[in-house]
């Protein structure tokens, strides 16, 4: 409203002003838009870290509430103070980061105005990951957990609230065709402190962390299908550490794949949710957009395409939005690009990797230069193979390291792992946790090999005792 009485006062002024002959000489306001962002897009931020964002002119002091900072390990939507200064914004974050977490960052440009009552040019969501201070390389066994049954999903993060990431396991037995959720509290000393199971009614395929109700703690969202019926979701939120089941979602037709990511797509502040669904034969994507908490029908965009059963979502192309990449076993990888309002209105390029029974892809800027590059996992029954394809920055791909590991590795993830500030490669294969570390340049070398027992086949990674380093 404020830029329409803003067109209409210039508009009358300058008839006004043709008859005088004075009309070339009214300025028009321009717009303001982001000239900087410190830590710099993709980049690593230290723990007690603050974000600043440079302005093309000064703003009013309402824009302090238009930046949303959400965690993925600790604390959802974080609170902090917000400070602004002539055209810088500022945002010092009231609890540190845990090390090694990805955090999600959008500024809402419907609450930004500059002094003279203009909104900003447009919003922008972007990714930074916060550093891990600590850490060698070398990973050594500190304990073990139980389950009542071998885990088909893992994830960490902090679910209770005391700072210290916990561990959320799925398993799934054949007598109900249901899931558990099955949890354990992490004190911060190695300690896990079980608490009550929870019943999912289908099996879950996908699982995922975030603050969907911008509330300050961790939701979760669950994914899968129950054999010979249709696909389901359930938005759980977390209630002073406890999950309470608020949305279940029948899915007829569709059946949830292996993965599910949960970010801002429309840029409003919220996070949504982001899953590749099975229709019959045919792979779709489906972005879920949350209205203030609430995931309806008709806020779902079924992708027009071919898309994979894999899922990641960053800024491929630097426009200051949130992409989605998917990868499928017939060896490619399919760019779908935002409009900035979270519609794909066309897909971006298709990558040409290798095929593979799985492909598993990631995105981080593994070769320093400021943009995601991709990292794919292509899983044969003998062999893993390791793609790296390089950003140009504009969603272009070239290719780059080619790594094969010992075996097949059945998971794989990136961490900073000994505290240089670049993603290394962490995988398991036989009874090994193996590592391969970057040099910074998005090649890898050897890091460590440790001897589990019993076999490990799934990986979840976090700073669990607070020192900095990934473990």
């Amino acid at each position: 409203m404020k830029q329409l009485v803003h067109a209409v006062y210039q508009k009358i002024v300058g008839v006004a002003l043709v008859g005088a002959g004075l009309l070339a000489s009214l300025p028009l306001l321009a717009q303001p838009s982001v000239v900087s962002l410190a830590p710099a897009r993709n980049a690593t931020i230290a723990r007690d870290g603050t974000v600043s964002i440079g302005f093309s002119t000064a703003l009013q002091a309402s824009a302090a509430t238009a930046l949303r900072l959400f965690g993925t390990q600790r604390g959802g939507s974080k609170a902090g103070v917000a400070t602004v200064s002539g055209n810088q914004l500022t945002f010092k974050p009231t609890t540190e980061f845990v090390a090694g977490e990805k955090l999600w960052l959008t500024l809402d440009r419907h609450l930004v105005y500059s002094t003279n009552q203009v909104e900003l040019n447009r919003s922008q969501v972007w990714q930074l990951t916060a550093a891990a201070t600590g850490g060698t390389g070398q990973l050594t066994p500190s304990g073990l957990l139980d389950w009542a049954y071998e885990p088909s999903l893992l994830t960490t993060g902090d679910v209770n609230g005391d700072g210290y990431p916990d561990v959320l396991a799925i398993y799934t037995t054949n007598g109900d065709y249901s899931s558990t959720l099955s949890i354990r509290l992490n004190d911060g000393t190695g300690t896990y402190a079980a608490i009550a199971d929870q019943k999912l009614p289908y099996y879950v395929s996908a699982l995922a962390l975030g603050d969907l109700d911008a509330d300050g703690d961790l939701d979760l969202v669950a994914a899968g299908a129950r054999p010979q019926e249709s696909g389901y979701y359930s938005v759980l939120l977390n209630q002073a550490g406890v999950f309470t089941t608020s949305t279940q979602v029948s899915l007829p037709v569709y059946v949830p794949q292996n993965s599910l990511e949960l970010a801002d797509m429309d840029a409003d502040g919220r996070l949504d949710i982001i899953m590749p669904m099975k229709y019959g034969g045919t792979n779709v994507l489906a972005v879920r957009l949350n209205n203030n908490g609430s995931f309806t029908n008709n806020a779902t965009a079924l992708l027009a395409g071919t898309f994979g059963s894999e899922v990641a979502v960053g800024d491929l192309d630097g426009d200051g939005d949130l992409d989605i990449l998917t990868a499928d076993a017939g060896g490619k990888l399919v760019v779908s690009l935002n409009s900035g309002y979270g519609t794909f209105t066309s897909n971006g390029p298709t990558i040409s990797t290798i095929a593979g029974y799985s492909q598993k892809p990631y995105l981080a800027d593994l070769d320093g230069d400021g943009d995601l590059d991709v990292l794919l996992a292509s899983t044969l029954p003998q062999v893993t193979t390791v793609l790296v394809r390089l950003n140009n920055g504009s969603a272009g791909f070239t290719a780059g390291t080619t790594l094969t590991l010992p075996n097949a590795a059945p998971d794989l993830t990136l961490a900073d792992l000994d505290g240089d500030g670049d993603q290394d490669l962490l995988y398991c294969y036989g009874q090994h946790v193996a590592s391969q570390l970057n040099t910074g340049r998005a090649t890898f070398g050897p890091g460590t090999d440790v001897v589990l027992t019993p076999t490990p086949r799934r990986l979840a990674i976090s700073d669990i005792d607070g020192d900095g380093a990934w473990g």
